[in-house]
């Protein structure tokens, strides 16, 4: 809920069931969409969120209800209410091994520390440890950094956990994350919608979530639809997922393992993708790798690398190929392959003239220098020297009288 924070009070319907509320003729109650992770292959939390209609019976926008001009101590006592209402639901359906997460938006701090207050007297009424409570914070609603740090503050001595909700839009920066260290970062829904039809963004999409694992924050998807998307998030190396192709938000909280949804197969259908990926992968190296392979047993029987890479070279993604020393100091010039659709659009001309340039920080070199008995494939990266993603083949090959790692750079994909 966008616009309200928790706190305040509101006649209550009595339910045998579930809870309403009614606050100013409206009647408010809970619907919570579960949040899945595809690692337990069940839900670990719900997200509680608003349905409300009026007094005749129609049905009204939450974020149109809950961003209404209130006076203040309406606005406090709404959040209360609906706080109450929340947690109140959630107890007593009690789902095992679950967070229950919690919208807020804080207006300032005097309020966040009245909201605190407030939900911690809810939770001990209901007997809900804080640490099975996740409070989502907009993080594009509180421009200010040093609010942001005392709101985060304000909750988390209270026992809750923090999550950062729609991550990607405003004023979302890395940065910030750093500096107030969520325990999880909602992803805005665009990051898996883009990345379908986005091949950088699909690239960037792993790179981002394992930046954000470097701080201590789990990952969560949202707005994943379909399994396509489903597929995506988890070759990202998300943590938890949430969305229509799991579950639509309901009034009846119910804990649920991924058997019982149509998300059932995601697990085989992964498997399946990673076969299929890792099979079309190795099909598209094999004439690489043989040629690679071609090359170095004959070099190793005197013949010039020139005259050895020939087969090699003629090949349609191949790049460059090059030699580094056992420091990684590349000796003399690459030799530039068949890709003229990479060679014919370099536009780092500066970086091009890569005689004796240090590449000892790539994983090409360190792998091939650790284990010199076997080929080193890395996995796809931006070449420094052109503005094109390639990988690199690498191994220690005898050339004349020394031992030199031989690297070949093939466009990606193949």
């Amino acid at each position: 809920m966008p616009c309200a924070m928790q706190g305040g009070n509101g006649a209550e319907d009595a339910g045998t069931a579930r809870q309403v509320t009614r606050f100013e003729g409206f009647r408010l109650e809970s619907a919570f969409q579960p949040i899945f992770s595809h690692a337990h292959h069940r839900a670990v939390g719900q997200e509680a969120l608003l349905r409300i209609t009026d007094a005749s019976g129609q049905p009204v926008a939450p974020l149109h209800f809950l961003c209404r001009d209130w006076p203040e101590a309406d606005a406090i006592a709404l959040n209360e209410v609906v706080a109450r209402l929340h947690v109140a639901n959630f107890c007593r359906a009690r789902p095992g091994q679950q967070w229950l997460f919690l919208n807020v938006d804080p207006v300032d701090a005097r309020r966040t520390r009245l909201a605190a207050q407030t939900l911690g007297e809810t939770l001990a009424a209901a007997n809900l440890d804080p640490a099975d409570v996740v409070i989502e914070i907009v993080e594009q609603d509180i421009p200010n950094p040093g609010d942001l740090l005392d709101i985060v503050a304000a909750y988390r001595e209270l026992g809750c956990l923090i999550a950062i909700d729609d991550f990607g839009t405003g004023f979302s920066n890395l940065s910030r994350m750093i500096r107030f260290r969520p325990d999880i970062v909602k992803l805005d829904r665009t990051f898996v919608t883009d990345s379908r039809n986005d091949v950088q963004a699909a690239r960037c999409l792993p790179l981002i979530v394992n930046m954000l694992h470097e701080i201590g924050s789990l990952v969560l998807a949202e707005g994943v639809e379909n399994e396509a998307h489903a597929l995506d998030a988890v070759r990202a190396d998300v943590d938890l997922m949430q969305g229509y192709y799991f579950a639509r938000p309901s009034t009846e909280l119910a804990s649920t393992g991924l058997e019982h949804l149509p998300a059932g197969g995601l697990p085989q259908a992964y498997d399946q993708q990673v076969q299929d990926h890792e099979s079309a992968l190795q099909q598209a190296l094999d004439a690489y790798t043989r040629a690679f392979m071609q090359l170095r047993a004959a070099v190793a029987r005197g013949v010039s690398l020139e005259n050895a890479a020939s087969d090699l070279l003629s090949l349609p993604r191949m790049v460059r190929l090059y030699c580094l020393d056992d420091a990684g100091r590349q000796r003399g010039a690459s030799i530039d392959g068949a890709n003229r659709h990479v060679l014919n659009r370099m536009p780092h001309r500066p970086l091009l003239d890569s005689d004796g340039a240090n590449w000892a920080h790539r994983p090409y070199f360190r792998r091939a220098r650790t284990d010199p008995g076997h080929l080193q494939v890395t996995r796809p990266y931006l070449s420094l020297t052109g503005s094109y993603m390639c990988v690199t083949l690498s191994q220690v090959t005898r050339i004349g009288r020394s031992d030199s790692i031989l690297c070949c750079d093939l466009e990606y994909p193949l």
